[in-house]
């Protein structure tokens, strides 16, 4: 028997089954297997649409990365919809993100340890990351290794003036003179945010959205 005339005798047997729950019970009987996968797709398909329609659609704005220092979720969701409403934000368009995952003990001695480094040096390389935040220990080896702007190069006068008691100095490790490349978070309005010792952000000297890093000091300063 042909595809045709298979088709044509299963449509027969159908139309010949006398009530709607019958045709339905057929329907399951023979093609249940169908169905499921049909359902399965479409359920693995719709979160996987959403993500292509949100990368095409939106567009990352500003990323910053916090070690040691996760946040309670009313206060993280406070964090990303006020500063999003400070910097105008387009929610149809644009997003930020603030991610609080990382954890650094100093020695690579996790697993959450690995991950983390790979991932911080996985997004410095795309270009992605825009600041970071964490404690001196942590935040010190990027501004020595030249990883981080000199914010007297990169900050508005205003802000630059208005902080600079907060503004942390380093000597890069092939020498030379002190630099500002971080600032003290414990003297931002925001410091209730931080309770890792001696919060510091500094901003990554590859930044493709130094303006957001720049409105996301002046925000956590209340400027």
């Amino acid at each position: 028997m042909s595809w045709k005339e298979s088709v044509k005798s299963e449509w027969q047997k159908f139309k010949e089954i006398p009530n709607f729950k019958k045709k339905m019970e057929y329907i399951w009987d023979y093609y249940r297997f169908f169905i499921i996968g049909a359902i399965f797709i479409l359920l693995l398909g719709y979160p996987l649409s959403s993500s292509i329609y949100h990368k095409i659609n939106f567009k990352e704005i500003f990323y910053c990365a916090i070690f040691n220092n996760p946040i309670e979720d009313p206060q993280y969701t406070e964090l990303i919809d006020s500063f999003s409403d400070y910097y105008h934000l387009n929610p149809e368009t644009q997003y930020i993100t603030i991610n609080d995952s990382f954890s650094y003990s100093g020695y690579l001695v996790t697993k959450a340890d690995y991950r983390s480094m790979q991932k911080i040096g996985s997004i410095i390389s795309s270009k992605t990351l825009d600041c970071i935040i964490g404690n001196d220990d942590i935040i010190s080896q990027y501004a020595t290794d030249n990883a981080l702007y000199d914010l007297e190069t990169i900050l508005p006068s205003d802000i630059y003036d208005t902080i600079s008691d907060a503004l942390c100095w380093y000597s890069p490790v092939s020498g030379g003179e002190e630099r500002p490349y971080t600032i003290d978070l414990s003297m931002s309005t925001k410091k209730d945010l931080f309770y890792t010792d001696s919060p510091r952000l500094g901003i990554i000297i590859n930044s493709q959205h130094t303006d957001a890093a720049i409105a996301f000091i002046r925000y956590l300063f209340g400027l």
